[in-house]
């Protein structure tokens, strides 16, 4: 095969570029940042404590800036904090991501990334808690009746945040400003870190306390950490490709009244040997600290992929959702699979009316000053809604409805305390309008490859086999790519994707995340410029063919529609006589001829702008025929701009 690609020089340049930086050396931070500073990536940052920003300083990290924390000594390990009123830029790149980790962590990370050692480049090596995590402090709204004057929304209410020994004003968070502003994220990993101070006050991969919408968060993982992957106290901020892989207790955790969006969200669960942990649910969501404190808890999320421990496990208490203390919870075009609990808890009886997450589920999702989410087109629009999604081999096929008292809520992985709280049925497969499905076990996974490890890790007794090998995208497979209801256009979702999943056809994960470099999370098709994939009778590689034989031409073309390119797609056909072109232009659906046959084309998916065409060619004479596929970057129905191209030569013998 021939790949041609105008700007592959210009990429290769940059990443030379990059590449030929060194470290400066190693800086020890061990006082707080007051002023604006900026980290840069030829230096490694070491967190002796928690460092906070704090006074209104901006920290600007660089892409492919390096920190390491160190492990605590007596209470508080190496953490990073932004406190209320400040912010941080971390601009971290696909290609240059910005790693957070531990002391000894040699596994690609610096200017100058390479593969490193073991335990760091062992696949599911089971260390967490090796230092802290990075937690940034806001000024929304919270919903809690911790002091006198709640449940109505009070701009006065702060706590402190959990994880840390108390700071005073500095790690507090809480305010009356859901539009706050705490900087930008982008293209971070956060890994083997974690700390636990007492129950229920751990510091989490990435902690937000009342985190306002004004702030960016996008393309950030968080792996095999000792608690929560992400977890939100209050706050309106949204969040997109948001990877949490083996944590050691919830993926995705809320309370106190979080109302934000995401979209693109993946959670991988696993083992954690090191402690000898184990992760929980995919999430665990509450409403507020008082059921009927308010503004309650009621995000709205598209596209989620969740894997659990695998259904062989037995572990019932492995359930994908729990909605419970009055939260609300809107989860569409998602994917579930292979847990061993239920498909989700419901906390709450809707005949009761007394703030429980299940009253959500009747309940109309009406805009207004603290809830301010769009419609979505074609479903119900409830404040706690689960539709379009798909679960696949779980340990209950739907959602428990359990008797107050019963005690059967903690077999399902109910705990503190509402082990004997009534749960509601919610119609997950029973009503109409939902259109959620439940794919047969014996099937395969509705994705492209999912394999476990063969050797399992035991923990108190109960064999796990983790993920070795996952493809997280759907591929080819038209009804996982358009099944979904269309997420809002309102500037923040990606509106134009109907896929079921965190992944269509592109995996958002590449290359930059460590499930990727170590090899567990991977598919070719990456974000970015538009791939192009040409083949003779099924081969992407060159082929030869006797004289008489024929000759299927065939060819597809893949974009991220993240990228949301301008092009002219077309189809340049090179056979017998040299220059005889044809092409098509993707934007007016129609060709324009200088002589050769036609070529058959079908429009591709939601989440790609391309198409697939195959011909079928017979009576090539002997000889070499060069067989093209491409887009280029003007849209304007004529072949010009920068190409994109890939080609096959088909050998024609006597």
């Amino acid at each position: 095969m021939t790949m041609t690609n105008k700007f592959a020089a210009l990429v290769c340049a940059g990443a030379l570029v990059g590449a030929v930086q060194s470290h400066a050396g190693t800086v020890t931070v061990s006082a707080d940042i007051t002023v604006d500073t900026t980290w840069t990536s030829d230096n490694t940052y070491v967190l002796t404590q928690p460092i906070f920003v704090r006074d209104g300083a901006i920290l600007t990290i660089e892409a492919g800036t390096l920190i390491r924390g160190q492990k605590e000594v007596s209470t508080d390990p190496g953490a990073l904090v932004i406190s209320r009123g400040s912010k941080i830029r971390a601009m971290g790149t696909k290609d240059a991501p910005i790693v957070m980790t531990d002391m000894l962590d040699d596994h690609y990370v610096g200017p100058t990334p390479a593969a490193g050692t073991a335990p760091y480049s062992t696949p599911n090596n089971g260390m967490c808690r090796h230092w802290g995590g990075l937690i940034l402090l806001g000024e929304t709204y919270l919903a809690t009746d911790v002091a006198a004057g709640t449940p109505s929304p009070d701009a006065s209410l702060e706590l402190q945040i959990e994880g840390l020994e108390p700071y005073g004003a500095y790690s507090k968070y809480g305010g009356g400003n859901d539009d706050d502003d705490s900087g930008e994220i982008h293209y971070v990993s956060i890994r083997y870190g974690g700390f636990v101070l007492g129950d229920a006050n751990e510091i989490n991969g990435l902690t937000m306390g009342a985190v306002g919408r004004g702030t960016e968060i996008d393309h950030v993982e968080v792996f095999q950490n000792k608690d929560d992957g992400f977890e939100w106290f209050g706050g309106t901020v949204n969040t997109k490709h948001m990877i949490a892989w083996a944590v050691g207790d919830d993926s995705f955790d809320w309370d106190e009244g979080f109302r934000g969006k995401g979209q693109f969200w993946l959670c991988v669960q696993g083992p954690l040997s090191e402690e000898g942990d184990v992760s929980d649910k995919l999430a665990e969501m509450d409403g507020a600290d008082g059921d009927s404190s308010q503004p309650s808890a009621c995000p709205t999320v598209f596209n989620v992929t969740g894997v659990g421990h695998g259904k062989a496990t037995g572990r019932l208490k492995n359930t994908a959702w729990h909605f419970r203390d009055g939260t609300g919870g809107r989860f569409f075009n998602s994917m579930m699979m292979d847990f061993g609990g239920a498909c989700a808890l419901v906390e709450g009886d809707p005949a009761n009316g007394t703030y429980e997450a299940a009253d959500n589920a009747l309940v109309d999702y009406v805009q207004d000053a603290y809830y301010t989410h769009q419609p979505v087109l074609n479903a119900m629009n409830k404040k706690l809604e689960m539709n379009r999604v798909l679960f696949w081999r779980m340990g209950m096929n739907g959602c428990p409805d359990l008797a107050s008292g019963s005690g059967q809520a903690g077999v399902w992985g109910a705990s503190s305390g509402d082990e004997n709280k009534p749960h509601y049925g919610y119609p997950l497969f029973t009503s109409s309008l939902l259109k959620n499905a439940y794919r047969a076990d014996h099937l395969a996974a509705p994705v492209t490859a999912f394999t476990r490890a063969a050797t399992p890790i035991n923990i108190g007794g109960t064999d796990y086999h983790p993920i070795e090998y996952l493809d997280p995208t759907v591929g080819g497979n038209e009804t996982y790519l358009t099944a979904g209801l269309q997420p809002p256009n309102d500037g923040f979702f990606n509106s134009n994707v109907r896929f079921i999943g965190a992944f269509g056809q592109i995996n958002w994960a590449a290359p930059w995340s460590t499930a990727y470099k170590l090899g567990m999370l991977y598919s070719d098709i990456q974000e970015g410029a538009p791939v192009a994939i040409a083949m003779a009778n099924g081969s992407e590689a060159d082929i030869t063919v006797a004289q008489g034989t024929p000759v299927t031409l065939s060819g597809e073309f893949i974009c991220d529609i993240n990228a949301r390119p301008q092009v002219d797609w077309w189809i340049l056909i090179e056979h017998v006589t040299a220059g005889s072109w044809s092409y098509y232009t993707h934007s007016t659906q129609s060709w324009t001829w200088n002589g050769g046959q036609a070529v058959g084309h079908q429009s591709k998916l939601q989440d790609v702008y391309g198409f697939d065409a195959v011909k079928n060619l017979t009576g090539l004479t002997v000889g070499d025929h060069t067989f093209y596929f491409g887009c280029d970057d003007v849209q304007d129905g004529t072949l010009n701009g920068n190409q994109y191209m890939d080609a096959v030569t088909v050998t024609v013998t006597p």
